[in-house]
Protein backbone atom coordinates (compact mmCIF):
# COMPACT_ATOMS: atom_id res chain seq x y z
CA UNK A 1 0.00 0.00 0.00
CA UNK A 2 2.83 2.18 0.77
CA UNK A 3 4.26 1.99 -2.81
CA UNK A 4 0.69 2.53 -4.32
CA UNK A 5 0.47 5.83 -1.89
CA UNK A 6 4.14 6.98 -3.29
CA UNK A 7 3.43 5.98 -6.53
CA UNK A 8 6.28 3.91 -6.96
CA UNK A 9 6.31 1.28 -9.74
CA UNK A 10 4.80 -2.37 -8.71
CA UNK A 11 6.20 -5.74 -9.92
CA UNK A 12 4.63 -8.73 -9.33
CA UNK A 13 5.25 -12.58 -10.16
CA UNK A 14 2.53 -14.50 -10.64
CA UNK A 15 2.44 -18.56 -10.95
CA UNK A 16 -1.49 -18.22 -12.28
CA UNK A 17 -2.20 -17.08 -16.18
CA UNK A 18 -3.90 -13.44 -14.30
CA UNK A 19 -1.11 -10.71 -15.08
CA UNK A 20 -3.47 -9.60 -17.60
CA UNK A 21 -6.74 -9.26 -15.10
CA UNK A 22 -5.15 -8.44 -12.30
CA UNK A 23 -3.19 -5.44 -14.15
CA UNK A 24 -6.96 -4.64 -15.60
CA UNK A 25 -7.82 -4.34 -11.70
CA UNK A 26 -5.33 -2.46 -10.34
CA UNK A 27 -5.45 0.09 -13.18
CA UNK A 28 -9.23 0.39 -14.18
CA UNK A 29 -10.99 -0.42 -11.01
CA UNK A 30 -8.24 0.29 -7.82
CA UNK A 31 -7.00 3.71 -9.78
CA UNK A 32 -3.41 2.53 -9.15
CA UNK A 33 -1.75 5.13 -11.00
CA UNK A 34 2.12 3.60 -10.30
CA UNK A 35 3.59 1.72 -13.77
CA UNK A 36 2.63 -1.96 -13.18
CA UNK A 37 4.63 -4.57 -14.41
CA UNK A 38 3.28 -8.21 -13.85
CA UNK A 39 4.68 -11.48 -15.02
CA UNK A 40 2.66 -14.67 -14.80
CA UNK A 41 3.21 -18.31 -15.61
CA UNK A 42 6.55 -18.05 -13.05
CA UNK A 43 6.80 -20.78 -9.94
CA UNK A 44 9.21 -19.43 -7.21
CA UNK A 45 10.04 -21.17 -3.83
CA UNK A 46 11.81 -20.21 -0.76
CA UNK A 47 15.45 -18.76 -1.51
CA UNK A 48 15.22 -17.69 -5.30
CA UNK A 49 15.96 -14.77 -6.91
CA UNK A 50 15.07 -13.63 -10.67
CA UNK A 51 16.83 -11.57 -12.72
CA UNK A 52 14.49 -9.62 -15.41
CA UNK A 53 15.71 -8.67 -19.00
CA UNK A 54 14.59 -5.32 -20.64
CA UNK A 55 10.93 -5.85 -22.54
CA UNK A 56 11.92 -7.15 -25.87
CA UNK A 57 9.62 -5.16 -28.76
CA UNK A 58 7.61 -6.14 -30.64
CA UNK A 59 6.48 -9.43 -28.60
CA UNK A 60 6.51 -7.19 -25.87
CA UNK A 61 8.02 -10.52 -23.29
CA UNK A 62 10.85 -10.17 -20.70
CA UNK A 63 13.39 -12.36 -20.17
CA UNK A 64 13.20 -14.08 -16.87
CA UNK A 65 16.13 -16.07 -14.71
CA UNK A 66 15.74 -17.93 -11.46
CA UNK A 67 18.23 -18.99 -9.74
CA UNK A 68 17.97 -20.84 -6.42
CA UNK A 69 20.56 -20.72 -3.12
CA UNK A 70 19.28 -23.72 -1.88
CA UNK A 71 21.05 -27.07 -2.73
CA UNK A 72 19.05 -30.35 -1.95
CA UNK A 73 21.78 -33.15 -3.39
CA UNK A 74 25.10 -33.55 -2.04
CA UNK A 75 27.49 -32.58 -4.63
CA UNK A 76 29.76 -35.26 -3.94
CA UNK A 77 26.78 -37.78 -4.70
CA UNK A 78 24.95 -38.70 -8.22
CA UNK A 79 23.95 -35.90 -10.24
CA UNK A 80 20.05 -35.31 -11.13
CA UNK A 81 19.66 -33.40 -14.33
CA UNK A 82 19.27 -30.18 -13.84
CA UNK A 83 17.12 -28.11 -16.10
CA UNK A 84 17.39 -24.25 -16.72
CA UNK A 85 14.87 -22.29 -17.55
CA UNK A 86 15.25 -19.56 -20.00
CA UNK A 87 11.66 -18.30 -20.43
CA UNK A 88 10.37 -15.26 -22.22
CA UNK A 89 7.09 -14.30 -20.39
CA UNK A 90 3.69 -12.07 -21.47
CA UNK A 91 3.51 -9.08 -19.15
CA UNK A 92 0.88 -6.35 -18.22
CA UNK A 93 2.26 -2.74 -18.37
CA UNK A 94 0.68 0.55 -17.84
CA UNK A 95 2.77 3.81 -18.38
CA UNK A 96 1.50 7.47 -16.46
CA UNK A 97 0.75 8.69 -20.19
CA UNK A 98 -1.97 6.96 -20.97
CA UNK A 99 -0.32 4.23 -23.33
CA UNK A 100 -0.86 0.66 -22.72
CA UNK A 101 0.79 -2.99 -23.78
CA UNK A 102 -1.54 -5.38 -23.83
CA UNK A 103 -0.58 -9.26 -23.01
CA UNK A 104 0.29 -11.69 -25.47
CA UNK A 105 0.55 -15.22 -24.70
CA UNK A 106 4.09 -16.30 -24.04
CA UNK A 107 6.70 -19.72 -24.80
CA UNK A 108 9.42 -20.70 -22.65
CA UNK A 109 11.56 -24.01 -23.42
CA UNK A 110 13.61 -25.94 -21.24
CA UNK A 111 16.75 -26.84 -21.79
CA UNK A 112 18.93 -29.86 -19.89
CA UNK A 113 22.51 -29.61 -18.73
CA UNK A 114 23.44 -31.68 -21.51
CA UNK A 115 21.82 -29.56 -24.25
CA UNK A 116 19.33 -31.84 -25.20
CA UNK A 117 16.09 -29.44 -25.18
CA UNK A 118 13.05 -30.97 -23.31
CA UNK A 119 9.11 -29.21 -23.53
CA UNK A 120 8.21 -27.08 -21.13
Amino acid sequence: ADRIARELPLYLMLDGDVALTLGSILRDELAVTSEILAIDGVLLRDFDYIDLGRIRLPSKTVPVTIKSLVFSDDPRGARRRERIHHREHGHHHHHHDGHHHHHHDHGHHHARRDGVGEDG
